[in-house]
């Protein structure tokens, strides 16, 4: 297996595909390195493609202590594995979770990016129900605490936003279930506490969004947290909105590949990326 290094001394697990232009995958709190096998197996025919697993996913590090899991240290996760593969720009595409990481990556270190794709990204920044997702962050931590992930991937994995993904896809949807159940109950309740749980909202990085001019794709969450003004505010010049105007023209996009192995696939066709890296 390989392993990148970060500044704190947490090992990331990784995998990399294919030449060419490369493109980062970062995961979602339900996936890991594997939840993007569709995506590597299709664009490993024309790019170098990345997948790898935050801290405290397995087989990377699972550090004992919270303060290991705070956002900074998931968007740093991402650069600690660029720097070890010595990419100097790449394509970043993020999915809820890694959707969040991927937003801090443009906005702190945008001469990494050469464009953002982020889906389903700010779950939780909604105005008014902050503390309620943190709420929710912290009982659901607990609950990996009592009975594990096989035993939280029964609740968790059988929500309501991941039943569309089972109809849809029932073999895919039992991959993740699999992938979902086998993640250390450590890593998930840290994560749950220090990323998801403590992150701020969408909403506090308004300004710096506004100030984003890397080419980005966003889906109409994120959009729409900041302002629903879509196109003036979250989508600066030189960059590409999703709202549910542009909903019927990215699904027209969509390659003839699987979406990812995660609940959000309804979310997140595979056009997220290919509409912004087939412009090269």
């Amino acid at each position: 297996m390989s392993f990148a290094t970060t500044r704190d001394n947490v090992r990331l697990h990784y995998e990399e595909v294919g030449t060419g232009t490369p493109i980062v995958f970062v995961h979602e709190f339900a996936g890991d390195w594997r939840a993007w096998e569709p995506q590597m197996r299709y664009f490993a025919r024309r790019y170098r493609c990345v997948t790898f697993s935050f801290r405290g996913y397995h087989p990377s590090d699972v550090p004992p202590e919270k303060s290991s899991y705070g956002y900074e240290k998931f968007r740093d996760d991402v650069i600690a594995v660029m720097d070890h593969l010595r990419i100097d720009k790449a394509h970043i595409c993020g999915l809820s979770m890694g959707g969040y990481a991927t937003l801090n990556v443009g906005m702190t270190y945008p001469q990494r990016a050469l464009s953002l794709t982020m889906a389903g990204t700010g779950s939780g920044s909604e105005r008014g129900v902050l503390e309620e997702f943190r709420k929710s962050s912290e009982a659901t931590a607990a609950e990996y605490e009592m009975v594990g992930s096989e035993g939280v991937a029964k609740t968790y994995g059988m929500g309501p936003a991941r039943i569309p993904f089972e109809m849809k896809d029932p073999r895919g949807y039992r991959e993740f279930y699999d992938q979902f159940a086998s993640h250390s109950a450590r890593g998930a309740a840290n994560t749950l506490r220090g990323y998801q749980g403590g992150r701020p909202p969408v909403y506090a990085f308004e300004d710096e969004i506004k100030k984003i001019t890397l080419p980005t794709l966003t889906t109409p969450l994120l959009a729409m947290l900041v302002s629903p003004d879509v196109e003036k505010v979250a989508v600066p010049s030189g960059t590409v909105g999703v709202g549910p105007q542009f909903a019927p023209s990215v699904h027209s996009l969509v390659p003839p590949i699987q979406v990812p192995s995660t609940a959000c696939a309804a979310t997140m066709p595979s056009a997220v990326v290919a509409s912004r890296v087939a412009s090269e």
